[in-house]
């Protein structure tokens, strides 16, 4: 689970945007009142959500002052959500759920029109021809963002390994799946913002197996060059104080 705290744009309705994102590992039944709970709790205004495994859309329900968009493959598990505070008037610009799932939504704020992307990356295990596919997708839908002149905001529980020489502290070498999107962000000067100084904590995934213990840094967020003078806290919860937990 991540918070990422203190985009700041200013706009007449909205004076910062605040992430709240985190694999929910499942979401659809009892984990949807813990979920508006962290996000009342956070007050974020941007949600995201990875495997939901919900299997059709609409099951989650959020405060109404949401607008939620989400990606569904017909796959067991997966499911991706994305909930924005209707004050920054979001708009869907592109969904993508056969394959993969990928979601691109713009909003809007006084100063800045801002591309939101969020997903779920492949698993490292899969052929590259199964890979690729969704990196391509995002670095088109990256493109279409700059030439329209919109900012960026991507936030992915991305399946990716940058490695140390991207984020220090990454406790893995950099993956097959990390090397794609270090290209992207190389070839579109993204911010990685897992490695500012403005961000607390480093670990997004830990799990404790019988032999050992097992930890990773997959959940990636990135901004455009031109947000990284609002960008001013991001925090990793390695402490899982905002876990999302189920309620019977």
């Amino acid at each position: 689970c991540m918070t990422k705290e203190g985009i700041h744009v200013n706009s007449n309705n909205v004076n910062s945007v605040k992430l709240f994102a985190t694999n929910g590992a499942g979401v659809k039944n009892s984990k949807v009142e813990s979920l508006n709970a962290q996000v009342r709790s956070t007050k974020a205004n941007i949600i995201m959500v990875q495997e939901t495994h919900s299997t059709e859309k609409g099951k989650i329900k959020m405060d109404k002052e949401f607008v939620i968009f989400e990606a569904i493959r017909k796959k067991k598990g997966g499911g991706t959500l994305m909930a924005i505070n209707e004050d920054l008037k979001p708009k869907l610009i592109e969904e993508y759920s056969d394959e993969f799932e990928l979601i691109v939504v713009e909003a809007n704020t006084t100063e800045k029109t801002i591309r939101v992307i969020t997903g779920y990356g492949p698993q490292e295990c899969w052929e590259e021809e199964r890979r690729l596919p969704f990196f391509l997708a995002l670095e088109i839908e990256i493109e279409k963002a700059e030439l329209g002149g919109k900012s960026l905001i991507i936030e992915m529980d991305a399946n990716a390994k940058l490695g140390p020489s991207y984020i220090p502290g990454d406790p893995h070498a950099m993956t097959p799946n990390g090397a794609l999107l270090a290209g992207i962000i190389e070839r579109h000067n993204l911010i990685v913002c897992n490695a500012s100084d403005k961000c607390s904590g480093t670990i997004t995934r830990r799990r404790q197996t019988r032999d050992r213990l097992e930890q990773s840094v997959i959940d990636i967020l990135l901004i455009s060059s031109d947000m990284k003078e609002h960008f001013t806290k991001m925090h990793v919860d390695e402490e899982r104080k905002h876990v999302l937990t189920k309620i019977r």
